[in-house]
């Protein structure tokens, strides 16, 4: 049901790629929660300033600032999955803000596993940052898109949550992990096929 604390407006700032110091307006919602400029500073230096050519999937994507950090920085295409209409109404206008090239993103009404179980497109790069207060929906993201196959040859996977998350998923390794304030910020990739669990 809408509440009045919907209708605020915050702001975000894109911090790197050629959208960089862009500002742009977001809902005031307790459970709005986007990831910081310094979280995001650390990804991006984590996976270099440039992803050319990525496909890139925001699940959960609330503000969608992280997969809009990823199309400045040349990803080729994003998908932002969020089934709050309010939420994406203005994602979508902060999209549109962006770019005139509507086909670099797409932004999905469905919940983020509804579309992991539909979709048969395959990323370089998925942002996994779900609901604070629900933290364990990470990795049962991260179970579907590895059953269902979804990452590329050298796919990444980056998961922000309040808590540490376990690094013996089947498929993936992790790469880097560090905390940043209260979230707990993780990016694993994808296993050589050769790669055997130690």
């Amino acid at each position: 049901m809408a509440r009045k604390s919907a209708k605020p407006r915050g702001r975000i700032r894109i911090t790197g790629g050629v959208w960089r110091s862009r500002q742009l307006s977001v809902l005031t919602m307790p459970d709005l929660r986007p990831s910081a400029d310094r979280t995001r500073e650390t990804l991006f230096n984590w996976l270099g300033q440039q992803l050319p050519g990525w496909r890139v999937l925001d699940l959960f994507a609330g503000t969608g600032v992280l997969g809009m950090e990823a199309l400045s920085r040349g990803a080729k295409c994003a998908d932002f999955v969020e089934k709050h209409p309010r939420i994406r109404a203005q994602l979508t206008e902060n999209l549109a803000s962006l770019t005139t090239d509507e086909s670099c993103f797409n932004v999905i009404a469905q919940s983020a596993q509804r579309w992991l179980t539909e979709t048969d497109t395959r990323y370089d790069l998925v942002l996994i940052d779900p609901p604070f207060r629900q933290p364990q929906l990470a990795g049962q993201m991260v179970e579907v898109l590895l059953e269902r196959q979804l990452l590329t040859p050298q796919g990444f996977v980056y998961i922000e949550s309040p808590q540490v998350m376990h690094d013996d998923w089947q498929g993936i390794r992790l790469y880097r992990q560090n905390q940043l304030g209260e979230a707990f910020c993780a990016l694993y990739q994808k296993k050589p096929p050769h790669s055997t669990a130690e």
